[in-house]
């Protein structure tokens, strides 16, 4: 499922969100992960894989997601 990334690192410090280094990803800068704008897409419409992310980066946004959706 896929999440909104921005560069606006004062929404790091939201509940659920996730900073992204950008030495830990392709991106050209530092972003957040924004856990609570969750959304569907259909898989057909993705071209390319664009980043990721460490598996303690993806652990931090599970737990972020939990968060948000009040599960566990």
């Amino acid at each position: 499922m896929p999440l909104s990334i921005c560069t606006n690192l004062r929404l790091a410090d939201a509940p659920g969100n996730v900073l992204l280094k950008k030495e830990d990803s392709n991106l050209p800068d530092d972003s957040v992960i924004i856990t609570a704008q969750l959304y569907a897409i259909d898989r057909g419409r993705f071209r390319e894989k664009l980043t990721k992310a460490p598996r303690t980066t993806m652990e931090q946004v599970e737990i972020g997601m939990k968060l948000v959706l009040g599960i566990g």
